[in-house]
């Protein structure tokens, strides 16, 4: 009897004809074009996330040097009319005066490195310009507690001793002024600093 007919029989003759031979190449080539492009996506995330990585790293160990100052209050405790002012004699700690303001500043060291008391080629002070008077001067809040700093008050300017700001050091002010429209300037030079950074009013201290 005949034997088993099989059909499909793997041929080596037919395998490495021509035709059959472009198609395993195209075949191959397409996979291999696909893994290459696979690892080529891959190598490109990696690359992203080690420069994400390393501008992460750069602005967290970046040091900065930051002295802060601003009005934080303003008010007017006294005025007297113009009509009667030649007729009113008010005086206060033995000085005469019209119109008293109540003027309250802030410094702080808002950076993230100590400044230290040699770090002032300039000492910090308050001027005031216009056309009034300095009455007094005085801390009323400092922190730390022994931050130590000193104040004195002259005619037109507030002097503040030189001292050490650890980050987030600050002190408030309290001056009191005898006149109108004062325009408040804070002085200074300290090393690695160009110019002294803007306080906000509504700023947490502490």
């Amino acid at each position: 009897r005949p034997g088993p007919v099989v059909r499909g029989t793997f041929s080596p003759a037919r395998a490495w004809r021509p035709a059959v031979v472009a198609r395993l190449a195209q075949t191959l080539g397409v996979i291999n074009m696909l893994a290459l492009l696979r690892d080529a996506a891959w190598q490109g995330i990696g690359a992203f996330l080690a420069i994400a990585i390393a501008f992460v790293l750069y602005f967290l160990q970046r040091r900065r040097r930051e002295l802060a100052f601003g009005v934080l209050y303003s008010r007017e405790l006294l005025t007297v009319a113009e009509e009667v002012a030649s007729r009113i004699e008010i005086s206060l700690d033995g000085q005469r005066i019209k119109n008293l303001q109540v003027l309250t500043v802030g410094i702080k060291n808002s950076g993230d490195e100590a400044i230290a008391e040699t770090d002032f080629a300039i000492p910090l002070s308050i001027s005031i310009e216009g056309t009034g008077s300095i009455v007094s001067a005085s801390v009323v809040k400092q922190h730390p507690s022994n931050l130590g700093l000193q104040v004195t008050a002259g005619s037109a300017e507030v002097s503040l001793s030189p001292l050490l700001l650890n980050p987030k050091d600050f002190a408030i002010i309290k001056i009191l002024y005898s006149g109108k429209e004062p325009r408040i300037v804070c002085h200074a030079r300290v090393r690695g600093i160009h110019e002294l950074s803007g306080l906000n009013r509504g700023i947490r201290f502490g």
